[in-house]
């Protein structure tokens, strides 16, 4: 099951998340797209891969979709544990990334989650510049927490 995650102009989410199951249908009629009740965020999952899938939303340019993050692994909460290794899987051939966090619904700080972060940093040896056209975004929704390396405009 392959997990993206949407932000739409706050307002739109319902709408927004019927175009993305049109948009998708012909990867899996069974797409689903849902609100998550956080203001501008859709979450979306089916049977697909999820970089293709955000190529196929790109091309429909679906109105008030404004960043696409298509989450190339997710983790419970309780599983934090595992998060510098699934960093050193996803950023392992690049040199220096950025990256952000979200928070939303979860016990978790942001400092909490940024401090781990900076450790698992260290242990990979990947620079971490503001200035990459690459980044690596850490979405947690809830008890879900997804990771994305995207470009810029998409962090």
């Amino acid at each position: 099951m392959a997990l993206i995650l949407i932000i739409t102009r706050t307002g739109k989410e319902q709408r927004v998340a019927i175009d993305l199951e049109d948009a998708l249908f012909h990867l899996d009629p069974e797409v689903n797209a849902t609100f998550t009740g956080f203001p501008g965020v859709v979450m979306v999952n089916g049977k697909f891969d999820p970089i293709i899938a955000a190529r196929v939303i790109k091309s429909f340019n679906i109105k008030d979709v404004l960043k696409i993050r298509p989450f190339l692994r997710t983790l419970s909460i309780s599983e934090l544990d595992k998060v510098c290794k699934i960093i050193g899987d996803i950023v392992k051939r690049e040199k220096t990334v950025g990256f952000r966090v979200y928070v939303r619904g979860a016990y978790l700080s942001k400092n909490t989650i940024k401090n781990l972060l900076f450790e698992c940093f260290k242990k990979t040896g990947v620079r971490i510049s503001s200035s990459s056209s690459l980044f690596l975004v850490i979405d947690i929704v809830k008890d879900v927490i997804g990771f994305s390396l995207v470009d810029r405009k998409n962090a």
